[in-house]
Parts: C-alpha cells; sequence; structure tokens
C-alpha cells in the first residue's frame, strides 16, 4: 500500500522539522533520510526486477520503510556524505562518494511517486541555472535584468560600462564555503562592483566566471513561496538598512520589515505559469518591486529556505507542504 512519505534531507536541515510535525500530526507515516551521514549511519536497498522497483531504506534510529510504499518524496536539502568516521586515502574516499552519489541519484529518479520536487528537474536543470530560469521567465512576460557570464575583464568592464559604469555581481551556485579546520560558514552576497575594478582584478577574474546584471532599483523586494497552487507572497523592505539595501541575505531584522504582500492576479497566474514550465511544485521566488511598481524576476530556487518568512509573517507556509506531500491538496 502507497501510504509512506520519504524526505530526503541532511541532519543540518530545521527547515523541515515543522512539516514532519504537522504530518505526524494528520497520522502519516513519515521517513527522513538525511544524505549527509549516508551510508555510516542509514541505509538503502534497492531491487530492480524488470520494471519492478523494491526494497528498503533504514533512517539513523532503525525506522525502515519498503520503498514500494512510497506514495510521496520531498528532495530537500539534501547534501553529499560527511564520512566523518571513515579514515581513507582521498582516492579510496573520492571512489566512495561517487559511488554513494550514484546509489541515491538511482534511487530518486526510480522512485514512481508524487515528488516535490522531481530533482532530474529541480536539481539539474532548474537549481541555480539562473540563465535558463530568466530566458523562460521573459518569454512569459516578466521583466529581468540585462545579465551576462563571463570570465573576461574587458566584456565584464564593457558591460559595467553600458550601464551606468557599475553592475551587480553575484553567485551562481549559491555554494557556501567552510574554512578549513574551522565550523565558520562563509557565503558571498551580492556586491556593486564598478567597471573598473573588473580590469584592476583582471588576473582574479580570469580564474572563474562571473554573473553580473544591470543594477535595479529597489522600492521593496519579494520573497515569493510558492507551494503547488498557492502562493505566499512576503515584502522585504531592504532598502531600509544600508546593510541590506544590496542583498536581503545580510539580514537586519531589526531595521527591515517583513510582511505579508498582496500580489496583483496577473503576477501570481504568470509566476504559477512559470512553475508549470518548470515542472515545479514548490519554489521559492524571489523578484524586485521598482520605485515605479515594475515587478523584477530574478530567480527560483527548487530548495529555498521558508522557515524565517513563516515565523515572521505568520503564512501557513509549511502546513501548505505538509498537505501537499499528504496529497490533500496539488
Amino acid at each position: 500500500m502507497k501510504d509512506a512519505i520519504i524526505v530526503f534531507t541532511s541532519t543540518q536541515d530545521r527547515s523541515v522539522d515543522d512539516v514532519i510535525v504537522n504530518l505526524e500530526k494528520r497520522g502519516e507515516k513519515i521517513l527522513r533520510f538525511d544524505t549527509d551521514v549516508f551510508p555510516e549511519k542509514n541505509s538503502v536497498s534497492v531491487h530492480l526486477n524488470g520494471d519492478k522497483l523494491e526494497g528498503l531504506l533504514i533512517d539513523e534510529s532503525g525506522k525502515t520503510c519498503k520503498i514500494e510504499d512510497i506514495k510521496s518524496c520531498w528532495y530537500r536539502g539534501v547534501r553529499s556524505p560527511l564520512f566523518s568516521g571513515i579514515n581513507l586515502h582521498p582516492g579510496h574516499l573520492r571512489f566512495i562518494e561517487e559511488e554513494t552519489r550514484c546509489a541515491l541519484w538511482g534511487l530518486y529518479t526510480s522512485v514512481e511517486a508524487f515528488w516535490m520536487n522531481p530533482p532530474i528537474l529541480g536539481s539539474r536543470l532548474i537549481g541555480n541555472n539562473k540563465l535558463y530560469q530568466m530566458k523562460i521567465a521573459h518569454k512569459l512576460g516578466f521583466r529581468i535584468p540585462d545579465s551576462m557570464i563571463s570570465n573576461s575583464p574587458e566584456e565584464l568592464a564593457e558591460f559595467a560600462n553600458s550601464h551606468g559604469g557599475v553592475a551587480a555581481v553575484k553567485m551562481m551556485s549559491g555554494h557556501v564555503f567552510v574554512l578549513e579546520n574551522t565550523k565558520d560558514m562563509w557565503g558571498i552576497y551580492t556586491q556593486m562592483v564598478e567597471a573598473k575594478s573588473f580590469t584592476t582584478n583582471a588576473k582574479n577574474i580570469k580564474l572563474s566566471p562571473i554573473l553580473a546584471q544591470e543594477y535595479i532599483a529597489k522600492k521593496i523586494e519579494l520573497r515569493v513561496t510558492i507551494v503547488g497552487d498557492s502562493i505566499f507572497a512576503c515584502a522585504i523592505h531592504s532598502q531600509d538598512s544600508e546593510r541590506t539595501k544590496h542583498d536581503w541575505r545580510r539580514y537586519d531584522f531589526s531595521n527591515v520589515k517583513h510582511e505579508v504582500f498582496n500580489m496583483p492576479k496577473e503576477v501570481e497566474s504568470k509566476l504559477l505559469t512559470l512553475m508549470k514550465e518548470f515542472g515545479l511544485s514548490f519554489g521559492a521566488v524571489d523578484m524586485i518591486l521598482t520605485p515605479e511598481n515594475d515587478f523584477v524576476f530574478l530567480e527560483v530556487n527548487p530548495q529555498g529556505q521558508w522557515g524565517w518568512i513563516e515565523e515572521l509573517t505568520g503564512m501557513p507556509i509549511s502546513n501548505a507542504i505538509a498537505e501537499n506531500l499528504a496529497g490533500t491538496v496539488r
């Protein structure tokens, strides 16, 4: 009987806790599978007999779930295994890591169930693919920022000069760095870069492509969490603080108000069309509302965070996720 819900996540992800509690209160059968401790502390066994997929998932506590009983899966914040208790040659460790990755990927892409979101779409096609996202969004009628990806200092400087001598530079991957021999985590926020800086730092810029965009003036920023056909729009008053002026992820909660935003119906309709075009049932969309009240699409994160939005605004995002996974609303 297909009655089980699997959450593929990591031990570091606390955002799923409220959803799991919600599902347990509903009497749903749920198993949390933390990928960062696989295969040291949990287990996967998959048997493919013809086109019939069977097997067993076992979590850290020993709780089990038959693969053939899975009705829905949440591909949420998965991380590579840590292998904290294994002391091996780096070459051997890389071999194990790759075999582990392939085993899990085979599982993700073979289980026939409702996925939020399908990994092959959310992770491989949409996630961190800003150019593709913006291209599709523009086709659907959204305004997008003029953008360039390049490791040519000269091209980037010319691009910045075409937009008043400055460009907004941001990461494409959203990767977080952990400093060696510490637990300190570092990320790179959106920066305003003058044209001359691209040429004066030419040696470093040539090492890696950069995403540069025209700077778009902001009235407010919008974090729009979409779950199925439900839209939860939050206005972030990032311009009220110098700290968050160029990137609200520099959080300044005492000065930056977060509140429920009433999205125009035509914008909501385009966002739902965009999600269907991407094949996503969950997404965290970042947008800008300009001083002229134009809506500018920036990106959608198929595994985006929503916990602080729910806490500050009271919007029932976790409940909507639970309803979709349970099959109550889809």
